[in-house]
């Protein structure tokens, strides 16, 4: 990021009297109604917002207490002043530095935007991790994180984060993200954790570099996922997830995401994982071919009969019943009548042109939809277990 020529410290005496935070109409630090933006600022002291203050300095007389502050007092354009209440407070720090620690305990009707920032030590939000905390919204734009960042056990409504980047451990842990989860042009440098995470939205990561290990443990989709534009040089972590077998996150879920899950999958040796996300990679092919079915109509019939005779060699039991199927329908048509000692009789693929009484055309359907459907059977067997 290019050296920022306004940036000027942050000098407590200068705003702070008492428990009031003083801004100017226009300034470094300002208040316009009830958003307060912190400008080209450079803080070598802790930031911290938590639930009921903001602290920005250590106390003059004993340098390891916190001066909090819990009052805003603004200043019109004719220099008159206004208090803003703690609680209705929207940050935005703008070209700011910060050399100390970061610590974001957001009360839940507070919004924070974070533009064209360099932190040069740890940012955390609820780094307390003693209960979960619920924010309204929190953007991050043009900024670098060079140490740890980190999100716990905390319910967001909103969260956008754009060109940022991450250069140690990134890591969302026990998250939930209710309505937006908007993520692009990131670059991951260090470990990257998104486990025990909620998404109650689609999450979406776009033209996003991983460079190290990556992880999903654990993690819940319920409205899909997509990773068409990521990259990533080391494994992902997918173990755990769930709900992208859903028909929702079906509908919002790429076959090439599913592609990249089992694929992770086979590079960790987890078999079981692989074919499961391998189904669901081909059940997506078969929704797109379907969508122009007229135009593919042969690619279509033969990802319509593998799903239906065995959801893509996954399921062993749909192919049992099919080859039940068969045959008592060759029963019912050979013998007009059913017969559990025929219906055993024609589930042998060996049997011979007698047994179909010299019908060829019963006997070619038999023969060619038995051995068709045994395939399945032995694949589907075998899915968890074959190298």
């Amino acid at each position: 990021m290019a050296e920022n020529k306004y940036l000027k410290k942050f000098i407590p005496e200068d705003y702070i009297n008492g428990d009031d935070l003083i801004a100017d109409y226009e300034g470094n630090i300002s208040i316009c109604g009830n958003e307060i933006t912190f400008l080209h600022l450079e803080f070598d002291t802790a930031v911290k917002i938590n639930i009921n203050s903001l602290v920005l300095s250590k106390d003059i007389t004993y340098d390891t207490l916190d001066r909090e502050i819990r009052y805003f007092k603004a200043k019109n354009k004719n220099d008159t002043t206004y208090s803003v209440k703690f609680e209705e407070i929207i940050y935005e720090f703008s070209g700011c530095v910060f050399n100390d620690i970061v610590h974001f305990n957001l009360p839940k009707t507070c919004i924070a935007t974070i533009d064209g920032c360099i932190f040069r030590e740890s940012f955390y939000i609820n780094f307390s991790d003693d209960e979960r905390i619920e924010i309204s919204a929190i953007t991050i734009k043009d900024s670098t994180f060079e140490k740890d960042f980190g999100v716990y056990k905390a319910d967001i409504n909103s969260i956008t984060i754009k060109n940022v980047d991450f250069e140690s451990l990134s890591e969302f842990n026990e998250v939930t993200f209710q309505k937006e989860f908007d993520l692009k042009e990131i670059t991951y440098k260090g470990f990257t954790l998104f486990d025990n995470c909620i998404f109650n939205t689609k999450a979406e990561f776009k033209y996003i570099v991983f460079e190290k290990f990556t992880s999903f443990r654990e993690s819940i989709f319920h409205k899909g996922l997509n990773l068409d534009y990521m990259s990533s040089d080391k494994e992902i972590n997918f173990f755990g997830i769930n709900g992208l077998e859903s028909d929702e996150s079906k509908h919002e879920t790429s076959r090439e995401t599913y592609r990249i899950i089992k694929n992770n999958f086979e590079k960790n040796g987890n078999k079981i994982e692989a074919n499961k996300y391998h189904a669901l990679e081909l059940d997506q092919r078969r929704r797109e071919l379907a969508k122009n079915k007229w135009k593919n109509i042969s690619d279509y019939i033969v990802f319509k009969i593998h799903d239906l005779s065995s959801e893509h060699s996954t399921n062993w039991f749909l192919a049992l019943f099919w080859i039940f199927y068969v045959s008592f329908l060759t029963n019912i048509v050979l013998s007009n009548e059913f017969s559990i000692n025929y219906l055993f009789k024609y589930i042998n693929i060996l049997s011979s042109v007698d047994d179909f009484k010299k019908s060829y055309i019963v006997m070619a359907l038999n023969k060619v939809l038995l051995g068709y459907l045994y395939y399945q059977f032995v694949t589907a067997t075998r899915k968890d277990t074959r190298k």
